[in-house]
């Protein structure tokens, strides 16, 4: 199912600001779509990177069962 609609509209009234242009104002909407996804982009690898360096801060701190244990390699049977 396709719906297809075509606005006559030129300009759309804002509360606030005024009459914008119908074009004017999409591309107002396409720029902050750009920036809320590059602004997503950046959060992941800002968080990417902190796990990174809690893990670090955790494995340095704390003591764990690995660092008890012993592996011997070549063993006779």
């Amino acid at each position: 199912m396709f719906i297809e609609y075509q606005c006559d509209i030129d300009t759309v009234d804002l509360y606030y600001y005024g009459p914008i242009e119908r074009h004017r104002l999409a591309n107002i909407v396409i720029a902050c779509d750009a920036l809320i996804c590059l602004i997503w982009v950046i959060n992941t690898m800002w968080l990417g990177r902190s796990i990174s360096v809690e893990q670090f801060i955790v494995d340095s701190k704390f003591v764990s069962m690995p660092d008890f244990t012993v592996r011997i390699k070549n063993m006779p049977r």
